[in-house]
């Protein structure tokens, strides 16, 4: 869920939830 909103807000907070997952 969280994913998916952050990619319709924007591709940047994809890359960050992403960047954050992965940490």
């Amino acid at each position: 869920a969280l994913l998916a909103g952050s990619a319709t807000l924007s591709p940047f907070a994809t890359a960050a939830a992403l960047r954050i997952s992965t940490q």
